[in-house]
């Protein structure tokens, strides 16, 4: 597997200190999917966006089948998130 270094929350500055500011949960940590995006944080925000669209979007499928798809494609592809 790859080994890229990511950048912990208390060594972010600029658009990415944001970034994570938004994305830490209640004791501040932020998920490794988001620091997975560290290296380039205009395409990390771009990402949260399509995110927003596609998991909390009113019309089509109700939240619980959209997790429900993504939990099954993430088991499927043997993926940790």
């Amino acid at each position: 597997m790859p080994y890229i270094r990511l950048i912990h929350e208390d060594e972010a500055e600029g658009q990415l200190k944001e970034i994570y500011a938004k994305r830490a949960d209640k004791d501040g940590q932020v998920a490794g999917v988001t620091r997975a995006g560290c290296w380039n944080p205009p395409a990390l925000a771009a990402r949260g966006a399509i995110f927003q669209a596609l998991m909390y979007r009113r019309e089509g499928l109700a939240r619980a089948e959209r997790e429900f798809i993504a939990v099954v494609t993430s088991f499927t592809n043997r993926c940790e998130y």
